[in-house]
């Protein structure tokens, strides 16, 4: 999906989310992430601050995708959302 429109700030109708469970933080070693935990935090930081965002894909869910990037996102936000 893609869209021209930008939103500095989230409408409050869709900010602050409910969740299943606490947002996971990645573990960092040395202050550093490896780069599918940093799309994994990014991933998780956007859905737990807007309530718009969802992923879509294959094995993204129950699976949690081939790279394990979206492992988690399931048990926090639901099925509605991944």
């Amino acid at each position: 999906m893609y869209t021209e429109k930008r939103e500095d700030a989230v409408p409050k109708e869709f900010a602050h989310p409910k969740t299943l469970k606490p947002v996971e933080k990645p573990k960092r070693k040395d202050g550093q992430l490896t780069l599918r935990d940093a799309i994994k935090e990014a991933l998780m930081e956007e859905m737990a601050r807007d309530d718009r965002v969802v992923v879509y894909g294959e094995d993204v869910a129950d699976y949690g995708g081939a790279f394990k990037v979206t492992k988690g996102l399931l048990e926090t936000f639901g099925r509605d959302v991944c």
